[in-house]
């Protein structure tokens, strides 16, 4: 066999049948339910961060805006 067809035939195996292959996997999954447990009392904990320097004249009027 030709070595040149060989690494053509590798090429394409590659960059197109492994794609492809995960494309029809994904659009078989995709359409499945996820069956998602949701807690509608959580609450999540978040964290503010407010860069500030030289900012004592106002950063107790953005604290008290973030409330």
């Amino acid at each position: 066999m030709n070595p040149l067809l060989i690494v053509w035939i590798f090429l394409c195996s590659v960059f197109v049948g492994v794609p492809g292959v995960y494309y029809l996997y994904m659009k078989r999954n995709a359409s499945r339910p996820w069956n998602l447990k949701i807690d509608k009392d959580y609450a999540p904990l978040i964290t503010i961060l407010i860069p500030a320097h030289n900012e004592e004249k106002s950063i107790r009027l953005k604290l008290e805006n973030l409330w």
